[in-house]
């Protein structure tokens, strides 16, 4: 979180690559998902009673939230998004959060709070499993990562960084990648090999990451309106100006990132 951070403040060309549409972050947060989706899933078809649908429920919840981050798949496989499609969703893509009366509710916060809420019924699973004992069955996430938990459901909610939402979905999507990991651990799904689980986690995680890169460099999205929105408003927003200032000279040394209002919107906010 800190790393994020001290990109956000002293390395802004690098952090709108990772806050951006289509990049390494949102790549990766797809990959997780549809990861955890697949352990999930796995470990789902291992166990029994309420814990089985409940596994099955999280696999299906993680590989939708993979498919619409990233609309889909459809500008990897080259899809148009149809007229009648178009008309209703805000983004003009084949995503489901962005239709109608949808896109109007936020997601984010909702996500952090019940976060939140499930790690507290995994605190007081004992408690809770005397009333409801099916909850005792359930293949909860570990205590450990209350804290970090903690930090994902703030950034969710406050959205205190540049863009923070994309941060913030990126690191839920690691909470919940280790989640499902350990999950198949314990279902031995995964099989560890003489290898201890975090060494089994980093390896994941690395794949993970390596995939986004992969996928950003393949089929990622021209920079050039991005770097123009986190020049002109993100940065300026939070009185950011100096990474503004940044941002404007990198556009401006490359002619393919200037938009026709680049350069109003650089004299306007530093002139």
């Amino acid at each position: 979180m800190t790393g994020v951070l001290l990109t956000e403040y002293f390395f802004p060309i690098s952090y709108v690559h990772l806050i951006s549409e289509d990049r390494i972050g949102e790549y990766s947060t797809s990959v997780a998902f549809a990861t955890a989706g697949v352990f999930f899933l796995t470990a789902g078809s291992r166990s029994a009673g309420v814990n089985r649908l409940f596994l099955i429920f999280m696999s299906i919840s993680s590989l939708f939230i993979a498919g619409e981050e990233i609309s889909w798949g459809q500008r990897i496989i080259g899809i148009d998004t149809p007229e009648v499609v178009r008309q209703i969703n805000k983004q003009g893509e084949l995503t489901i959060h962005n239709i109608g009366p949808l896109q109007k509710l936020n997601f984010h916060v909702a996500a952090g709070i019940l976060l939140q809420v499930l790690m507290l019924v995994s605190v007081f699973r004992d408690l809770l499993s005397k009333r409801f004992a099916w909850i005792g069955d359930l293949s909860l996430p570990a205590l450990s990562i209350w804290p970090t938990t903690i930090v994902v459901s703030m950034i969710l909610i406050a959205r205190p960084m540049v863009k923070g939402d994309e941060i913030a979905e990126a690191l839920l999507s690691f909470i919940v990648l280790f989640w499902a990991l350990h999950t198949a651990f314990e279902f031995k799904v995964v099989k560890m090999s003489g290898y201890s689980r975090e060494l089994m986690a980093m390896a994941v995680l690395s794949m993970v990451v390596i995939s986004g890169m992969f996928l950003s460099n393949a089929f990622g999205r021209d920079m050039g309106w991005r770097y123009n929105i986190a020049a002109s408003r993100d940065y300026p927003e939070r009185g950011m100006m100096e990474q503004s200032r940044i941002l404007f000279e990198h556009i401006m040394s490359d002619p393919e990132l200037i938009r026709p209002d680049t350069v109003e919107n650089f004299r306007h906010l530093h002139e």
